[in-house]
Parts: C-alpha cells; structure tokens; sequence
C-alpha cells in the first residue's frame, strides 16, 4: 500500500546506522555486499559506514583454507562460511579458481587445464593448429625470436547468429619455453575471441585465430609447449616441438623467411621492439604454408643483417623453384639505412604471377665474399595446368625489433586438505590511530559536500 516516496524515505530513515544500507535493494546494493563493501546512498551521510570501516580496520582475522579437491582445471569452485553461533556477520570469499597452490600470481584460470595437458606424457589432438618459432638473429635490443601460433577456424566451433548475421570462435593459448635442463624461461598465455560477419566464413576458407609473441633469448636449444583449447566446443590440442636459436654469425647473415598471412596497421610507440613490423605495419605470418588460388598477391617477409665491419654495400637475390624447376635469380632493391643497421625487407609477387603448384624461393645476400642464404617453402592451391612466371619485387626499409613473467609453481602449504586454520597474519595492518580515525571520516565528508 506505500508508494515509491513513502518507501524511500523509509529506506534513509536511521542513516547512523551502517548495517542497514545493506538491505537497500538494488543491484550496486547486492555488488557491495557480495564483494566484502558496505552500499551508501547518495543523499545520505557517510559518517556511519565509514565509522564502521574504521572498526572493521581494528580488529579482523586471516583465516586460510586447502581445498580437498586436486583437480586443478582452472574452474570456479563455490564455497559457504556460515557462523557457529548467533550475532556473527561474516564476510568471505564466494569462491576460488581451481588452480595450482602457490600459482595464482601467475596463472590465470583458464591456463590451468591447458597447463596440465602439457603436463601429460600424450598430448590431446582434438583438432590441427601451426605453431612455430621465427629466429630474427641479433637486433638492438639482442638476440630476438618470435612465436606464432595459428588455428584454423576449420577446426574449432564456430558460433553462428542468424539474427545478427555474425559469428564468434573463442580460444584460449597457453604457450612456453623450456631450456634442455626443462626450466620455463619463457610463458604466453591469452584467452581470444573473434567475432565477425557470417559472409566472410564462406568467402575466406583460411580465417584462423592467431596470437604473436617476442622475446630475446641466447642461442641454445630448447622446447616449445602449446596448448589451446576451443572454449565453444569444449576441445583441446597440444603441441611439442623442439628448436635451436644459433649462434650468430660473424659476417652477413639472413633471418627466418615468413609466408605473409596479412599486414596490419602498427603504431611502434605500442612496442618498439616488434621484430615483425615493416614500415607502418606489423606482419602477421601464414605458418600453414597455403596460398589461397584467389590471393590477390604473395608477400615474404624477413630481416636483413649486413656486416658492420664490411664496407662493401650488400646485394640480395631471390630465386623461385616451382615443383623442382628452379627459375633465374632476380636481384632485388635495396634502401640501406646507417652502416650495419638491419633490414628489414618485404619482397611481393603477383598472384597471377604463380601458378598453382610447390614452391620453394631461395633468397641470397652477398657482402664482402660472404654468402648468407635463406629458403621457405609453400604450396599455392589451384587448378593443375594454369601457368604463370615468378618473379619477385622487394624493397627493404628501417626498423628494429616484451616479454611477459616467466610461470613459477610454488609449493602448495602445508596442513591436511580440508582443515581451517586461523593465525596472525605475519604483515598485519595497524589499526588507525583516533586522530587518523577521525581525519579519515572528516575527509571523506568534506569531499563529498563538495561533490
């Protein structure tokens, strides 16, 4: 029988009373008090709470709890604190994420199942996905690699909406770098949505999700573990492969060659050190291999290093092998910076240019006598029979090459799975002093008048 007015003015009636705010219906009322805080309303005093927040700062406990389930796969487990007698208001938690004791500075909840695929003597295989380490030798800033991991969008689940006329895939990566002594040096992890019209999945057969990361490193060998996981359809892939960084060599020298899937728009003031940006954009590497029949052009990407202690200029060729027939080597532009700085260089063919077929393209640097040769291959899809010639156009320009913490298990705490146990906390908060107490409560009413 009341009416809106008659029910809020009730609701701010006895505003010294802190615990009362708390039964304002509302959903930031239902925020404050599942996550620990106390809901003011703005037309009311703020002397009551913030008295109660200095009373919860006096005198609190720390009580710490090892859940009894081991299955670490990265979910959310619901828990319940409820008092053993009346008159107690508790505040907890409403729940954990099941992974690694000791991990949580360093795994994120959706790493945790994918970290322990990796664990696994046999890998999951639920679908195909590319991942590879692109070795870019010595830039500025040292000895510089890259990861690229690709998914086909072939193999995951793809989310249609009819209504919107858009699709979705999700998935989350977990990527790491082992030395020989089996020591993570290296970990990436990201959770990727893609979303995107319904009429580019018929038009683009090779969309995949792709995720790219650097990092310096000093030549050696060692092992790269990923894992990925479709978070539509529930399924899960694992890979290992091994990799050698070398050791630079003392005169000119090439980096990896990179297929080009795409180049997008890259700002250097975002990361300065990206090895596979060119010009204004940033490379993002086709690792399948695959040129579509339809591709309008065929791009290689790589870094040129010229020796510095050479005063002879560098020359590059490139040389095009179709199914085993090696054609003429071309020699190729070059824009040189400063004296030894590196290259990096694009060189494009037309797509009408290469029929369909294998290929092989051998490019070569020569300086001072010395030779530096680099080869990639890749299959362009089509008809058997088409024709056409290679001949690569390149030009080089300017550019130079953040790594993210490395994962660290700590040991999980002693004590039976199960058992509660309450202690003083080692860093414990002083409780304010009277005069902090009510400097605190004055500020704070001070700045809201002034709102």
């Amino acid at each position: 029988a009341q009416d809106i007015a008659q029910m809020t003015d009730f609701a701010r009636g006895n505003n010294e009373d802190p615990n009362r705010y708390l039964e304002i219906k509302s959903p930031m009322s239902d925020l404050s008090k599942d996550t620990g805080g106390t809901y003011i309303d703005a037309q009311l005093s703020v002397r009551g709470p913030l008295q109660q927040m200095v009373q919860d700062l006096s005198t609190y406990y720390e009580a710490s709890y090892i859940p009894p389930a081991q299955e670490y796969d990265g979910k959310f487990r619901t828990i319940g604190v409820k008092p053993l007698r009346v008159g107690l208001k508790i505040q907890a938690k409403t729940g954990y994420f099941a992974i690694p004791p000791g991990a949580a500075a360093g795994i994120r909840a959706f790493e945790a199942p994918l970290l322990k695929a990796l664990s696994q003597p046999q890998l999951p295989s639920d679908f195909k996905f590319n991942a590879s380490i692109l070795r870019f030798g010595n830039l500025p800033d040292g000895n510089t690699n890259a990861l690229a991991v690709e998914v086909p969008f072939s193999g995951l689940e793809v989310k249609e909406d009819t209504h919107t006329n858009l699709y979705s895939a999700r998935v989350a990566i977990v990527a790491q770098v082992k030395d020989s002594g089996g020591i993570v040096i290296e970990h990436f992890g990201e959770d990727i949505a893609r979303r995107g019209a319904l009429e580019s999945l018929d038009r683009d057969k090779s969309l995949a999700v792709t995720m790219q990361r650097h990092f310096m490193e000093i030549p050696g060998k060692y092992v790269l573990e990923v894992a990925i996981k479709d978070q539509n359809g529930e399924k899960m892939s694992a890979q290992r492969v091994p990799f050698e960084i070398p050791v630079v060599p003392s005169g000119p020298a090439l980096s990896d060659m990179v297929l080009v899937r795409k180049m997008d728009t890259f700002n250097e003031d975002a990361d300065p050190l990206e090895p596979l940006r060119y010009d204004t954009g940033k490379v993002t590497p086709n690792l399948s291999g695959i040129v579509p029949h339809d591709s309008k052009s065929v791009s290689l990407f790589m870094i040129l290093h010229p020796d510095p202690h050479v005063s002879d200029q560098p020359t590059l060729e490139m040389q095009v092998i179709r199914n085993g027939k090696a054609g003429r080597r071309t020699p190729l532009p070059l824009r040189l910076g400063s004296t030894g700085a590196t290259i990096p260089y694009l060189a494009s063919f037309q797509a009408k240019s290469l029929a369909p077929g294998d290929y092989k393209v051998k490019a070569t640097m020569n300086q001072g006598g010395d030779t530096a040769i680099q080869e990639i291959s890749f299959t362009v899809e089509g008809q058997p029979g088409e024709s056409g010639s290679a001949e690569p156009a390149g030009h080089g320009g300017s550019g130079a090459p953040a790594d993210e913490s490395a994962l660290t298990l700590e040991a999980a705490a002693p004590g039976p799975a199960g058992e509660l146990a309450i202690t003083v906390p080692t860093d414990a908060i002083p409780p304010p002093t009277p005069e902090e107490s009510q400097a605190l409560i004055g500020d704070a009413q001070i700045g809201r008048a002034h709102v």
